[in-house]
């Protein structure tokens, strides 16, 4: 037994998928119809891709802010002990000049990785407001 919807299609009648009322519509109308409702499913599904790659990504760069911060306060705390350092201590001054310096290179480091998340974050907004 054919399907009621072929029975109505050789009849030059079609069911509105839309609004799901019998229409008559041009074979080539209907399948634009679907067509457009497939893009359509598909844009929702890359938008919704992209609003959770950009949640991902604002946690990334949280997470990010929060170890430069403390990168940042053990660098100051290093800084400020070194000041307090006597100058007969030479050797430990040597040795908290060094970590400072490699603090000061592990928060470059961060700081520039933070920056590039912050672009990447930026082109990612500018890309959902495009697809909104």
């Amino acid at each position: 037994m054919p399907q009621p919807e072929a029975v109505l299609n050789q009849g030059g009648l079609y069911t509105d998928e839309l609004s799901l009322k019998l229409r008559i519509l041009d074979p080539n109308t209907h399948r634009l119809n679907v067509d457009l409702l497939n893009e359509c499913e598909e844009y929702l599904t890359a938008s919704a891709e992209c609003k959770q790659n950009c949640e991902s990504m604002m946690k990334s760069l949280k997470d990010l802010v929060e170890v430069v911060n403390a990168e940042k306060r053990r660098a100051m705390w290093l800084n400020t002990r070194l000041l307090y350092t006597s100058a007969n201590n030479a050797k430990n001054r040597s040795l908290l000049t060094e970590q400072i310096n490699d603090r000061k290179e592990i928060l470059n480091r961060l700081t520039l990785q933070k920056n590039s998340l912050m672009a990447v974050e930026k082109e990612l907004e500018e890309t959902v407001k495009l697809l909104m």
